[in-house]
């Protein structure tokens, strides 16, 4: 048995299409941690070997990146959660989210929505004034989501 621990500053998940309707943040955690076969180099027996690998969160960050990972062609909806729960971690909320119109990544057009004070989202296009949101944030098609931990600090209208 081998463990070894990465400080990964970004969570990457994978959304899929799934029946009966998009996938959440959680869901898409919980399937990154499954475990999975991955060929490796046994110093001790000095040759290649099939061993089970897993990964998954063993602490909080203050602020967790989410980078969804797409598929040329493939838009999988992904219903994001304001408030992320994974066990065994504090309750993170939602504070921004980076959308990409376009066929590839170096192509098309960048959007965000960032939580500001109040807890209100605010909608920002370089193609048009910052508009506030009065809808809620769910099944879209987001390319980063931005989570923080005490977010009572970073989003009180008094600072």
């Amino acid at each position: 048995m081998q463990s070894w621990f990465s400080s990964e500053c970004v969570l990457r998940v994978s959304p899929t299409e799934m029946p009966g309707g998009s996938l959440t943040l959680s869901e898409m955690y919980f399937a990154s941690c499954a475990p999975e076969e991955q060929e490796r180099y046994c110093s001790r027996c000095q040759k290649n070997t099939t061993q089970d690998s897993q990964t998954r969160m063993l602490t909080a960050p203050n602020v967790l990146v989410v980078q969804v990972r797409r598929v040329a062609g493939v838009r999988a909806p992904v219903a994001v959660e304001e408030q992320l729960d994974v066990p065994g971690l504090p309750t993170m909320d939602l504070i921004g989210v980076v959308y990409h119109n376009g066929v590839s990544l170096d192509r098309g057009h960048y959007t965000c929505l960032v939580r500001g004070p109040g807890g209100r989202f605010w909608f920002y296009d370089d193609r048009k004034p910052v508009v506030p949101m009065n809808k809620e944030v769910s099944h879209i098609k987001p390319l980063s989501l931005i989570h923080i931990s005490e977010p009572t600090r970073l989003l009180s209208s008094s600072d």
